[in-house]
């Protein structure tokens, strides 16, 4: 069975805070598809998610993809959309399968023909613009290149036991273990999922891993570079020896 045939993907919807000049509050302003923790990522969709979590929520759960697909389409046409005059909704496509029922006006179309003219009508542009298209095959080999090197090396018993040996020497220095010791000290961290149930742990990389979470993201929340991420917020509550 393959994901597409399984029960788990839902629709879900943004509602709206406050009245507005398309609806009022508690009305949906976006009707998306989804699985696992996807209406709570921020990228690839058209407008804005809510920053409060009782206004993010699911009409329809346990579905199949296609099932899925069926319902968001049926909940957009019955709410309609404000860029067709039709609705409330923000989405731009009547949902389904991706943008397939997105039209573009004929100004986007003008606008993004006269673009792509104009790039390639400036030699310095175009010339940009073929480079990128050159470096980004040539940067894609060249990591196939590495990954099958990398793999091949550690597949050898002898070179894996060289590298091996290499990092073990390096952790059994004087200087490595006096740089490593004066750095370890113990973080208790405590994690609020978008919910609000709270979770604790000393280490934040197996936490993201059984959750998966980027560590990197969640550390910019520690340090308060960022104020969530994915509806998470994280601090550090205690630090020991």
């Amino acid at each position: 069975m393959t994901k597409k045939d399984q029960a788990i993907f839902y629709v879900y919807a943004f509602l709206r805070s406050k009245d507005s000049e398309h609806g009022k509050k508690g009305t949906p302003y976006y009707i998306g598809k989804g699985k696992g923790r996807r209406r709570f990522v921020d990228t690839g969709r058209c407008c804005v998610r809510p920053s409060d979590s009782s206004q993010n929520v699911i009409l329809k759960s346990k579905l199949t993809e296609s099932e899925a697909f069926r319902w968001e389409n049926f909940y957009i046409t019955h709410y309609g959309r404000i860029d067709n005059a039709t609705g409330i909704l923000r989405n731009k496509s009547d949902g389904g399968e991706g943008v397939s029922g997105r039209i573009f006006s004929p100004e986007s179309r003008r606008k993004q023909s006269a673009n792509m003219r104009a790039r390639l009508n400036d030699p310095q542009k175009k010339l940009v613009l073929l480079k990128a298209i050159k470096n980004s095959h040539l940067k894609k080999d060249r990591n196939q290149k590495i990954a099958v090197a990398a793999k091949a090396r550690w597949q050898d018993p002898g070179k894996r036991a060289a590298i091996t040996k290499s990092i073990t020497e390096w952790a059994n220095k004087p200087e490595t273990k006096r740089k490593l010791g004066a750095t370890r000290i113990k973080v208790l961290y405590q994690l609020t999922d978008p919910t609000g149930e709270i979770y604790c742990t000393h280490s934040m990389r197996d936490f993201c891993l059984q959750y998966k979470l980027c560590p990197t993201c969640l550390g910019l929340v520690v340090k308060g570079e960022r104020k969530n991420y994915k509806g998470w917020t994280a601090c550090i509550i205690e630090r020991y020896t």
